[in-house]
C-alpha cells in the first residue's frame, strides 16, 4: 500500500475517533445534566424535611453549614442553566409567535412544525426546572441563614456567672484548688515513668541539636551578613537569616526534646513535659517572628519604613503579650481545662484576659506615633473600645461574647500586619523587577530588550491584581475569624465566583482577576516574543531591514490584541456587545476621536507600505533626523542635536516627506571650491578628481550612479567657480565626508601651489578738502 494511501487512511480513522468521542461526550454531559437536576430535586427535598425537623438546641450549626454549601451548589448550576436556556426558550416563543397561518407546517430555521414544537417543549420544561430548583433553593439558603443567625445570637447572649461569684467560689474552694493542682502535678508530669536509658537518650539528643544549631548558626550569620542590599526584600531576608541563626540552638534543642518525649511518652493525655517544651517551641518561634520585624537580630539592618527606635520600643512591650501567649498554649496543650473545676477555669480565663487585654489597649495607644494606618486614633480607638467591651462582658458573664470578640480583634490585628508585610514585600519585589536590582532579573530585563527604569510590560495589571487579592483575601479571612462565614461565607463565595448582575451585565470578581493575570502574563509573553524570538526568524525571509521591522511590529500589535481578546473572554466579557461598542466608538469618532484614528489608519499604512522605515534619515517640514520608532499613532524622530520629536502619522502621510535613504543609503555631496584667475583649470580638475577618488566613501566605479565629476561653474567676481560632485555610500555620513573632502582639498591646491582668492576692492578717492584733513574737521 502507498505511504500516501496510508497515512490517508490513518487521518480519516483518525477524524472519526474525534467525531465519536465528540459525540459520546455530548450525550455524556446531556445525561450528566439531566442526572444533575434529579438529584438536585432529591437534596432540595431531603434539605427541607431536615429544616423542618431542626431543633436549635440537640442540632449544630455545623449542620446547617453543610446544608447551605449543598444548595450554594445548586443554586450556581441552576443560575447558569437558567441564563443558557432562557435567551433560546424566548427565540423559540418568538418563533412560534411569528409563524404565519398560511405556513403554519414550518418555520424560520426550516424545521417540521411539530418537531419545532417539541423542541420548544423541551426546553421550556427544562426551563421550569432550573428556575424551580434556583427558587428553592434560594428560599431554602435563605431560611438557613435566618438559622444560623438565631443559633450565632443565642451562643453570644448566653450568659454565666459574673466575675465576683466566680472568685467567691474560688474562695471558699481554696483548698480543693491546691488538691487539684497536686493532682495535675503527680497525673500529668511523668517524669518517673523516664528509666535511666531515657533521661540519657534525651540529654544526648538535646546536645547533639545544641552543636548541630551553633554549627548552623555561623553559617546562617554569615549568610546574613553578606546580604548589604536596603530593600526590604533583601532587609526580609537578612533579618530572617540572623534571628533564626541566633535561636536556632535552643529551638532545635527544644524541638528534639520535644520529639523525644512524644516518642518515649504516652500522646493522650499530653504530659507537661512535652506540654512544656511544645509550648516553649511555639514562643520561640513567634518572638522570633516578631524581633524579624521589628528588632532584627545583628548583622541585619531595619528594612521597614518605621522608626528604628520606635520599632525596638515596641518589641519590647510586646514581649510580655508572647508570655501570656506562652501560658495561653501550655494551657491548651495540657487540656488543663479538663483537670481544675470550672469555676477555677473561670477565674484562670479572666485574669489572662484582663491582662492581655489591659497590655493591648497600652500597646495601641503606644502605636501614635506611627506612620500611615497604624497610627490613625480613629482606628486605635474602635480595637481599643472592642477590646474593653470583650473584658466588659467577661466580668459580667457573657463569656462567650468575650472570646467572640477577643479572638476576632486579635486575629485581626495579627492578619492586618500580615497582610500589610505581604504587601510592603509583593510591592518591593515588582520595584525590583522595573528596576533590575539582582542578577536575574536583569537577565530577564536583558531578554525582553528593556531599557533602564523601564517597567516589564503588564507589570501595572500585576499590581492592580496583587491588591486586588489581597483584599479579598482580607475579607475572606475576617468573615472567618468574626464567625459570619454561617450566614455570609457562601453568600460572599457565590459573590466572587459567580459574580453579580448590574443592568443587563454580570460581574465576576474571580473571572476577572483570572483575566487581569491572564493578560499581564500574555503580555510579557509578547513583549518576549516580540523582541527575541520574531526577530531571528524574519531575518531568514528574503524582506529588507524595513519589512522585517513592519512585520515585527505589527505581530506585536496583533498579540497584544489577541491577548486583550484572551484576557476579556475568561475575565466573562460577552462579545456580542462589541456592536454596541461599535457604535459608540463611531459617535466618539465622529465627535473627537477622528485624529486618533486618523494617526492610527495613517499608522497601518506606514507599516504596510513603508514610504519610511526605522533608521532612515527623513525630513519633514522643519524637523529633519532619524526615524528610531514607528508606532501605531506616532513616529518618533531622533534629530541631530539627540532630541525626540514625536510627530503624528497622519503628517507623515498628508505632508511632503523627504527621505534620504529610501531606496538604499547612497547620496551626492556637492563641495563649491573657487580659485584664482590664472590658475590652471585642468589641473585644479585632476585635484578635486584625485581628492573625491582617495575618500573610502565616494562610490568610484558603478553603472547605478556617475563617477566623481567636475564642473566648472562660471567666472567669479574674484575666483573661477567650481563644483566637485560625486556620490558617497552612506548619506548619512554627508557632513563628514563634506569636511574630509574640503580639507582634502585645500591641502591639495596648496601642494599645487593653486591660489584660493578672497573678495578684494579698490577704493578710489577722487578729491578732498585739505584744510578738513589738516584741522580733522567733521564737513557739514
Amino acid at each position: 500500500m502507498p505511504t500516501n494511501h496510508f497515512s490517508r487512511y490513518i487521518a480519516a480513522g483518525a477524524i472519526c475517533a474525534l467525531l465519536m468521542l465528540l459525540t459520546v461526550t455530548a450525550r455524556a454531559t446531556s445525561n450528566r445534566d439531566e442526572d444533575w437536576t434529579v438529584a438536585a430535586q432529591n437534596d432540595i427535598a431531603t434539605i427541607n424535611r431536615q429544616l423542618q425537623h431542626f431543633d436549635n438546641k440537640q442540632d449544630s450549626a455545623k449542620l446547617l453549614g453543610t446544608m447551605d454549601a449543598t444548595l450554594s451548589i445548586y443554586i450556581s448550576r441552576a443560575q447558569a442553566c437558567v441564563d443558557e436556556i432562557l435567551p433560546q426558550a424566548e427565540k423559540l416563543r418568538g418563533d412560534i409567535t411569528g409563524l404565519s397561518n398560511a405556513d403554519a407546517t414550518r418555520n424560520s430555521t426550516n424545521i417540521p412544525r411539530t418537531a419545532f414544537d417539541k423542541l420548544a417543549a423541551n426546553t421550556e420544561r427544562q426551563l421550569l426546572i432550573c428556575q424551580a430548583i434556583l427558587v428553592n433553593a434560594q428560599n431554602l439558603s435563605s431560611n438557613i441563614h435566618t438559622l444560623q443567625a438565631s443559633l450565632l445570637a443565642d451562643f453570644l447572649i448566653s450568659r454565666g456567672d459574673t466575675l465576683l461569684v466566680t472568685i467567691n467560689e474560688n474562695l471558699k474552694s481554696l483548698e480543693p484548688v491546691l488538691i487539684s493542682f497536686n493532682n495535675f502535678i503527680q497525673t500529668r508530669v511523668q517524669i518517673k515513668e523516664l528509666n535511666a536509658a531515657q533521661w540519657l537518650s534525651l540529654g544526648t539528643s538535646m546536645v547533639i541539636a545544641w552543636f548541630i544549631g551553633m554549627a548552623l548558626r555561623k553559617k546562617m550569620l554569615l549568610r546574613a551578613s553578606e546580604i548589604t542590599s536596603d530593600t526590604i526584600t533583601d532587609g526580609l531576608i537578612a533579618a530572617c537569616f540572623a534571628c533564626i541563626g541566633r535561636s536556632l540552638p535552643l529551638l532545635l534543642t527544644s524541638i528534639s526534646a520535644c520529639a523525644v518525649l512524644a516518642a518515649m511518652l504516652p500522646l493522650q493525655p499530653l504530659p507537661v513535659l512535652t506540654a512544656i517544651f511544645a509550648s516553649f517551641i511555639v514562643y520561640l518561634l513567634a518572638i522570633v517572628s516578631a524581633r524579624i520585624i521589628l528588632h532584627p537580630c545583628e548583622p541585619a539592618k531595619y528594612f521597614l519604613d518605621l522608626n528604628v527606635h520606635f520599632a525596638a520600643s515596641l518589641y519590647r512591650r510586646l514581649q510580655f503579650l508572647l508570655i501570656l501567649g506562652l501560658f495561653a498554649v501550655f494551657a491548651f496543650w495540657s487540656d488543663l481545662k479538663q483537670v481544675i473545676t470550672l469555676e477555677q477555669w473561670q477565674l484562670t480565663r479572666s485574669i489572662f484576659m484582663s491582662l492581655t487585654i489591659v497590655n493591648l489597649v497600652w500597646l495601641i495607644f503606644y502605636l501614635n506615633r506611627a506612620p500611615g494606618l497604624l497610627g490613625s486614633s480613629l482606628l486605635r480607638s474602635l480595637v481599643s473600645i472592642t477590646l474593653l467591651i470583650a473584658l466588659g462582658a467577661e466580668f459580667s458573664g457573657f463569656r462567650n461574647l468575650a472570646a467572640y470578640l477577643f479572638k476576632g480583634t486579635i486575629g485581626s490585628i495579627i492578619l492586618g500586619v500580615f497582610l500589610w508585610l505581604l504587601y510592603a514585600l509583593l510591592h518591593d519585589t515588582l520595584d525590583s523587577l522595573d528596576e533590575g536590582r539582582h542578577r536575574w532579573e536583569k537577565k530577564l530585563r536583558d531578554k525582553l530588550r528593556l531599557k533602564k527604569n523601564q517597567p516589564i510590560p503588564g507589570i501595572l495589571w500585576i499590581r492592580m491584581l496583587s491588591v486586588v487579592l489581597i483584599w479579598m483575601f482580607f475579607a475572606i479571612s475576617m468573615l472567618q475569624l468574626w464567625r459570619y462565614s454561617d450566614n455570609g461565607w457562601t453568600w460572599f463565595l457565590q459573590l466572587i465566583g459567580n459574580g453579580f448582575t448590574v443592568g443587563n451585565f454580570r460581574i465576576a470578581p474571580l473571572q476577572i482577576a483570572f483575566g487581569i493575570a491572564l493578560f499581564a502574563v500574555l503580555l510579557t509573553f509578547v513583549r518576549w516574543f516580540r523582541q527575541n524570538t520574531l526577530p531571528r526568524w524574519v531575518q531568514h525571509t528574503n524582506l529588507d531591514h524595513g519589512g522585517r521591522e513592519a512585520v515585527v511590529t505589527i505581530s506585536g500589535y496583533i498579540g497584544v490584541l489577541l491577548a486583550a481578546l484572551i484576557g476579556l473572554s475568561i475575565a466573562g466579557f460577552d462579545f456580542t456587545s462589541l456592536a454596541i461598542i461599535a457604535g459608540a466608538l463611531s459617535v466618539g469618532i465622529g465627535f473627537g476621536l477622528q485624529n486618533i484614528v486618523n494617526n492610527f489608519v495613517s499608522g497601518l499604512i506606514l507599516l504596510f507600505e513603508r514610504p519610511i522605515r526605522t533608521g532612515d534619515w527623513i525630513v519633514v517640514g522643519n524637523t529633519e533626523g532619524y526615524v528610531r520608532k514607528i508606532s501605531i499613532r506616532s513616529t518618533q524622530i531622533e534629530t541631530f542635536d539627540r532630541a525626540d520629536v514625536i510627530v503624528p502619522n497622519s503628517e507623515l502621510i498628508s505632508t511632503q516627506v523627504i527621505n534620504w535613504m529610501l531606496h538604499d543609503s547612497w547620496g551626492r555631496v556637492i563641495v563649491p571650491v573657487g580659485v584664482a584667475y590664472g590658475s590652471d583649470v585642468r589641473k585644479v580638475e585632476q585635484i578635486l578628481v584625485d581628492c573625491a577618488r582617495e575618500h573610502p566613501l565616494v562610490i568610484k566605479d558603478s553603472t547605478r550612479v556617475s563617477s566623481p565629476r567636475v564642473i566648472f561653474r562660471g567666472f567669479g567676481d574674484s575666483s573661477l567657480n567650481f563644483e566637485l560632485r560625486c556620490f558617497i555610500s552612506q548619506v548619512d555620513s554627508r557632513l563628514t565626508t563634506l569636511s574630509d573632502l574640503n580639507f582634502a582639498i585645500e591641502q591639495g591646491l596648496r601642494d599645487a601651489e593653486v591660489e584660493i582668492p578672497f573678495p578684494q576692492r579698490d577704493l578710489h578717492v577722487r578729491s578732498v578738502d585739505p584744510s578738513i584733513i589738516l584741522t580733522n574737521k567733521q564737513p557739514e
